[in-house]
């Protein structure tokens, strides 16, 4: 019988990432506590410098490939909703003429380039995340969010918290 899985789905919040120099590598990052807590085996797609489109496009893989079940417990975990990494321009399926989009020089072009206010950008990837939680949670997965970022609105209903 296949053991409940514990899906983890971030940028480097949810790793077990420090490239600081000057605080201490930890042996294990939250999601390794939690399977641990709740004795699940951890599937952690979080990677860093991603944002909600990457988070996205991993979960609905996943549901694809059918690697997630109804009795796993999936955490999505977006980055600053402010990021902005377009899975299709960072696997090169469309042509890029602007320095990378994943790092903050990169931020700025994207946005400058297109003419978005970073409010726009936040708004719409704090909607993706709500839209993407009560999906899952509406058919039948068990899914909830962790936020990183400061600003919350009060619209997430208090079951993705």
């Amino acid at each position: 019988m296949r053991s409940t899985k514990l899906f983890v789905y971030g940028c480097s919040f949810s790793q077990n990432f420090n490239d600081y120099k000057h605080i201490p590598k930890l042996d294990k990052g939250w999601p390794d506590h939690l399977a641990e807590l709740f004795d699940y085996e951890l599937v952690n797609r979080a990677e860093a410098g991603k944002g909600i489109h990457e988070v996205n496009l991993r979960i609905d893989k996943d549901i694809f490939e059918h690697n997630i079940l109804p009795d796993d417990l999936i955490i999505v975990s977006p980055s600053f909703f402010q990021r902005t990494v377009l899975p299709e321009i960072e696997y090169g399926k469309v042509e890029r003429d602007f320095k990378s989009i994943t790092n903050d020089n990169g931020q700025i072009d994207f946005m400058a380039k297109y003419g978005i206010n970073e409010d726009i950008i936040y708004n719409q990837n704090r909607i993706m995340f709500y839209t993407k939680l009560k999906l899952l949670y509406k058919a039948g997965y068990r899914a909830y969010g962790w936020i990183w970022d400061t600003i919350f609105n009060k619209e997430v209903h208090p079951n993705h918290l």
